[in-house]
């Protein structure tokens, strides 16, 4: 009741399902806005491949692409036009180059490379505030002092985020395996990176008179070695030990108030154990991992209604994954894989938008996004019915264990545990050359949040996301040149 949509007489999907007695279904929408997402990308690579010199082999990979955006949505998820029309703007250009060179020497296999990449980047966020006079007016209609706006006083206005933000990166790697026995081999690696971003633009708020430039720059480098030791054992099997750093580039939020995120840095350690048995016709992998997360980016909406990304916190994430591959028979086959995961914050103090934005301790809350258990499982069926042709089935088959949307792991912004069932049934004939496939994914017509955002304050911090498609069938026909 509080809403900003209410002082229009504005309805959401609630509202208008409350007045016809029933459940509400949000699968359905009540909105003023036509949801827009237009996408347009091209890209072209080349490729080198030149074995030269006794086993040693070059290649070059250089890439361009071109992509551009254009994402509207309904910000206040109502019926009426409440400062709630979100436009998303994108337009990108990119290149990049790859060289690497392999081959043996010194009774050592090396591995050795450089790449270059370089983007421009122009961005906007933009929300028109059509009737945002509305709600500076109901703010402040307890001030004897106030002399109340024009509905329409502040529509020419924006909240608009803009600017430009260009990429130049670079590294170098190398890595080298020396086998000690037949057996029992060792792999040290290590990569060199740069990266520079510089950042020009403005942050617009006309309700507030605010007109700030946001121009930055900022680079990085970061020496992230490699570690693996590999030990084949007499079954064919191969049991690894491997440590690894990681490198995620640091940030420059397109027309943001924000400073500069630095980049975040992973500790990674893993053990595992590839196995076949069953004359090949089976096989067994297991892994256990260690993740030691630093600096880790966390976005929010802060307190002023503005998106703020911040070097917040620390985390480790463990977790054990088992596969199991079998052929049963000549034409059935199956896999089956899960997962244990604990993903946790170590460090972490941020704001409440439950609590007036009070600072709270969330070490030992679930990372965003991070399902416990996941288990899947696929079973794939071929029967050759004439020289060139067969039946074919496939049954897909998983679970998921609850996530959290948010790093405060509310129950008003979870999704709990579900299973899905995909199904495929066709023909394919001429050896693979053309096929008819009937098929129905969510079989069982789960109801399923895939995503969930808090809105800012000016919105009440409301949630808003997506949901995964219900039930849905069809037919494909394909044929292949």
């Amino acid at each position: 009741d509080q809403l900003a949509h209410n002082l229009l007489g504005g309805r959401t999907i609630f509202d208008y399902y409350a007045d016809r007695g029933k459940e509400p279904d949000q699968r359905n929408i009540v909105s003023d806005q036509d949801p827009i997402n237009e996408r347009d990308g091209t890209a072209v690579s080349a490729i080198i491949d030149w074995g030269f010199a006794d086993g040693w082999n070059l290649k070059s990979i250089t890439a361009w692409r071109d992509f551009s955006r254009f994402l509207r949505d309904d910000l206040d998820g109502s019926d009426v036009d409440m400062f709630g029309q979100n436009n998303y703007i994108e337009d990108s250009e990119s290149w990049s180059q790859d060289f690497t060179v392999g081959g043996t020497a010194a009774n050592v296999e090396w591995l050795m490379g450089a790449n270059y990449f370089s983007e421009k980047m122009h961005g906007e966020v933009k929300v028109p505030l059509t009737n945002f006079a509305v709600l500076v007016n109901a703010l402040n209609a307890g001030n004897p002092d106030w002399v109340n706006l024009p509905a329409d006083a502040l529509n020419s206005g924006n909240y608009w985020q803009n600017g430009d933000v260009d990429v130049e990166a670079y590294g170098l790697f190398v890595q080298g395996r020396y086998s000690f026995t037949d057996a029992f081999a060792l792999t040290l690696g290590a990569r060199y990176n740069y990266e520079k971003r510089e950042g020009s633009g403005s942050f617009i708020f006309d309700a507030l008179g605010v007109n700030v430039p946001t121009d930055r720059e900022k680079s990085w480098d970061k020496v992230t070695p490699k570690v693996l030791l590999e030990y084949k054992t007499g079954n064919d099997g191969l049991a690894y030990l491997q440590f690894t750093q990681g490198f995620k580039s640091g940030v420059i939020n397109i027309g943001s108030l924000n400073e500069v995120i630095d980049p975040e840095y992973v500790d990674a350690y893993e053990a595992g154990y590839k196995m076949p048995f069953a004359d090949d016709r089976a096989s067994l992998r297991a892994a256990a991992f260690f993740y030691d997360y630093t600096d880790l980016q966390v976005g929010f909406v802060n307190e002023q209604s503005v998106v703020e990304t911040v070097n917040a916190a620390s985390a480790e994430i463990m977790g054990v994954e088992v596969e199991l591959y079998a052929r049963f028979t000549e034409g059935l086959s199956g896999n089956l894989s899960a997962t244990w995961l604990d993903a946790t914050y170590t460090e972490f103090v941020t704001g409440d938008y439950r609590q007036d934005f009070e600072q709270v301790d969330l070490s030992g809350n679930y990372l965003q996004n991070a399902p416990k258990y996941t288990l899947n499982g696929v079973l794939d069926y071929r029967r050759p019915v004439t020289a060139t042709g067969a039946f074919v089935g496939r049954m897909e088959a998983s679970y998921q264990d609850t996530v959290y949307f948010t790093e405060f792991n509310n129950s008003d912004a979870e999704q709990e545990a579900y299973g899905l069932l995909n199904l495929m049934a066709g023909y394919e004939g001429g050896d693979g050359k053309w096929s008819v496939t009937g098929w129905v994914r969510n079989a069982t017509d789960e109801f399923v949040y895939s995503n969930n955002i808090i809105t800012a304050p000016l919105y009440g911090s409301v949630r808003v996301g997506s949901l995964l498609p219900p039930r849905t069938y069809g037919l494909t026909l394909a044929y292949n040149f």
